[in-house]
């Protein structure tokens, strides 16, 4: 496995927070993986290693709390954990020609993706009912009402 190269530089993304995790302290833990991409190209894809997979060890880093650990370990997409057996999350990139390229753009979609599982969702906040639907909530309810005090007028009529 390659170590990652600091000089890639942070994401796209200016957030006005700190982040959960520093993109510098990030960089120092993912490695890399190289293998071919596949598909079209004929014998340059069959030959040359420009897929990346940037792996990022959770239950090895010292960067993530135990909590925000299990918080990943149990965290799940389209039904599958995103943390591997291996305890590992993996991105997978093979968009460009470039394994330099790929490798960035695995890193980018991997920190983006932690820190967005990492980040608490905001509390809703309750809106008021309107007032169409308290009414119809009433008029089912009346009418209900109505259905049992008829059911229990016959029932008793017939002793």
């Amino acid at each position: 496995m390659e170590k990652f190269s600091q000089n890639m530089g942070m994401p796209g993304k200016k957030e006005k927070k700190e982040p959960l995790v520093s993109w510098e302290d990030f960089a120092k833990e993912v490695f890399f993986e190289t293998d071919r991409a596949g598909g079209h190209g004929g014998q340059n894809v069959n030959k040359t290693e420009t897929a990346a997979r940037a792996r990022f060890s959770v239950t090895d880093t010292s960067l993530l709390t135990p909590a925000q650990k299990l918080l990943l370990i149990n965290k799940k997409r389209n039904g599958h954990s995103v943390v591997k057996a291996s305890g590992d999350i993996i991105i997978r990139n093979v968009d460009s020609a470039s394994q330099k390229t790929n490798k960035e753009k695995a890193a980018r979609i991997l920190y983006e993706q932690l820190i967005k599982w990492l980040t608490p969702l905001p509390e809703r906040k309750k809106t008021k009912e309107p007032a169409w639907v308290k009414a119809l909530k009433e008029r089912e309810k009346k009418a209900r009402s109505q259905k049992k005090k008829e059911r229990s007028s016959g029932h008793n009529e017939r002793l």
